[in-house]
């Protein structure tokens, strides 16, 4: 299952949002970022995926 981790960040026509994957209410076993930019319509037009914390 996928949950937030923090807040999400936002300036001008980019989003950052922390995410945890996991079983339900566990310690995410996979922890990442995904950074999304925006066009003028607030449309996503690119997303970035970024891994933290893997199983080794």
């Amino acid at each position: 299952m996928f949950t937030q981790v923090g807040e999400i960040d936002a300036h001008h026509r980019q989003v950052r949002l922390r995410w945890g994957l996991g079983p339900e209410g566990a310690e995410p076993v996979v922890v990442g970022f995904d950074v999304l930019v925006l066009d003028e319509s607030g449309r996503i037009r690119d997303v970035r995926g970024f891994l933290d914390k893997v199983p080794v």
